[in-house]
């Protein structure tokens, strides 16, 4: 007495019943994601396009989990001091776009005429597999080859063949794919400072690089 009772004409869902109600939560996952993929071509340009790119890492995109860069230098092994704004090169990593790294000002934007190139060293915590390098840069037009190796290095023929050699890059943010290579230390080498007239240099505002 008091207790719960039970129709005895009350039937089991039917299988129909049981289909729709575990199709309601794929549509809406579905609706979501269609909806995020609207916003991120919509926003993306714009710097609201940080809320989607927020979520899309969230999500498990955006080229891997960033990776701890421990410091930048500047690799310069071409020049006749061997070193090109050397102490501006930790700028490029602290999280601050109004600070950066620039190369010296170049007469012909490119460099290779005067000598291999010139570059800024990402140095990592350890070793992880590389997915993504991200560079935001005024620099418009500019062309960079991409490295990696296991620890930062002396000569140029150290850090083997390049990942990549871009084509021209426009000013902004860019991603360069690093292909899930192995690595501690990654060389953003600089072929070409883009075209911005006169003596100008190329400019690093920040490098971030992803992976696991």
């Amino acid at each position: 007495p008091g207790g719960p009772t039970t129709d005895p004409n009350a039937s089991a869902p039917s299988f129909r019943q049981q289909e729709r109600a575990m199709l309601i939560p794929t549509v809406i996952v579905v609706i979501v994601a269609v909806a995020l993929g609207i916003a991120g071509l919509l926003l993306g340009g714009s710097g609201a396009g940080n809320l989607f790119d927020d979520v899309r890492d969230a999500l498990g995109g955006g080229g891997g989990a960033p990776l701890q860069v421990t410091g930048a230098t500047a690799f310069d092994p071409f020049g006749p001091d061997r070193d090109e704004n050397g102490d501006l090169a930790p700028l490029a990593v602290d999280g601050d776009p109004a600070t950066d790294w620039h190369t010296e000002g170049y007469n012909d934007r490119d460099i290779t005429k005067l000598k291999p190139g010139v570059g800024l060293v990402l140095q990592l915590d350890g070793e992880h597999d590389l997915e993504q390098l991200e560079i935001d840069s005024p620099t418009n037009d500019w062309i960079v080859a991409v490295y990696v190796a296991d620890s930062p290095q002396t000569t140029l023929e150290g850090w083997g063949e390049p990942i990549t050699i871009t084509d021209p890059l426009p000013d902004g943010t860019n991603e360069i794919d690093l292909e899930g290579r192995r690595g501690g230390a990654v060389l953003i080498w600089i072929l070409n400072r883009g075209d911005e007239p006169g003596r100008a240099p190329a400019t690093i505002v920040e490098a971030r690089v992803r992976g696991s």
